[in-house]
């Protein structure tokens, strides 16, 4: 018997408009950084998933579409970005991924705003630092929240005459945000047709996290999340 180990892979939709929209994303990088708070303050913009930007890992949850809210904060912190290597400017990291996240090594894929250039590389340690992100991320600001809702439903009993009323449980998923294209982003900031601020002011808060390689405790990786601040 074998067992087959994969990471995240984006669907063939997301892989064919890629290019698209990466080409978009350079062209107008510099809207997303004159309009950083809007998109952070709105739901819909936070969590509109780029089609070039994703992470991918194996065995820990939390790999995925990067949402433009976790490519700004990232920015903005520090964890996504490189020096170019052509102008040796602060390049912008979209995306990276690797196999194994014990071995610390990555790959990533980087635009830097200064040459214009991209580019594709490999760094030989750093990506616990990136995964620890990421999943506090998603725990912090998830994209759809699913919680058990009881409703009046019904049960087939044997000694009656069959079915009887009874409360039951259903998962219920409440998405966050409406989708919008990234396209329609750029569209609606540059007419200056902003959506409602309907978000978290998410500059204000600091989410630490570590990743642990508990060898003793049956070689599982876990994530400590301590918020120092409070959503109101």
């Amino acid at each position: 018997m074998s067992i087959h180990v994969s990471g995240y892979k984006p669907s063939p939709s997301d892989l064919s408009s890629s290019a698209t929209e990466l080409e978009l994303f350079v062209k107008n990088f510099p809207i997303l950084q004159e309009y950083e708070q809007d998109i952070l303050s709105c739901a819909d913009y936070f969590f509109c998933a780029p089609s070039f930007a994703w992470c991918s890992w194996l065995l820990v949850d939390g790999a995925g579409p990067l949402y433009l809210g976790y490519l700004l904060l990232g920015w903005r912190q520090g964890f996504f970005s490189s020096q170019c290597s052509g102008c040796e400017a602060k390049a912008i990291v979209f995306r990276f991924g690797c196999g194994f996240p014990f071995s610390g090594g990555y790959s990533f894929s980087a635009f830097c705003p200064s040459c214009r250039s991209i580019e594709r590389r490999l760094n030989e340690h750093g990506v616990l630092k990136l995964i620890e992100f990421v999943r506090g991320l998603r725990k912090r600001y998830p994209r759809e929240v699913k919680e058990w809702e009881e409703f009046d439903g019904s049960v087939f009993s044997w000694g009656g005459n069959g079915l009887k009323p009874e409360r039951r449980k259903r998962l219920k998923t409440t998405p966050m945000a409406q989708e919008v294209s990234f396209e329609q982003i750029f569209e609606e900031l540059k007419a200056g047709k902003l959506r409602p601020q309907n978000f978290p002011n998410v500059s204000l808060f600091d989410l630490p996290a570590s990743l642990i390689f508990d060898d003793a405790g049956g070689k599982k990786l876990k994530l400590s999340c301590q918020a120092k601040d409070q959503v109101e």
